[in-house]
């Protein structure tokens, strides 16, 4: 990932969790319509940061939601939780340097 993208990381990582937080929120309320609000904001960001298999997961969840199906959307959340944290793993600052590398 480049320099010219780096200032915008801790930004995209803030909307991803807001975005998981507000679909597990939808999810425990039984409320497919949050759940979609929240994953297509979680795939709109992904595929404006090139992040191409956190987006695919996160339109699964979110046609899950618009077929109002929240026994598919309890089953792929998982999945959508764990690519959001590998993408931060993949996203975190090398090296220790403050966030800048050498």
């Amino acid at each position: 990932m480049g320099d010219d993208i780096e200032p915008f990381i801790p930004g995209l990582l803030e909307t991803l969790d807001a975005a998981l937080d507000d679909a597990r929120r939808g999810r425990s309320d039984g409320s497919t319509f949050a759940v979609q609000e929240a994953a297509a904001r979680i795939a709109g960001k992904a595929e404006s940061f090139g992040l191409r298999v956190l987006e695919r997961i996160a339109r699964c969840v979110e046609r899950a939601a618009t077929a109002d199906d929240m026994e598919a959307v309890r089953d792929l959340l998982p999945e959508l939780e764990a690519a959001v944290e590998r993408n931060r793993i993949a996203l975190a600052p090398r090296g220790g340097h403050g966030g800048r590398r050498s």
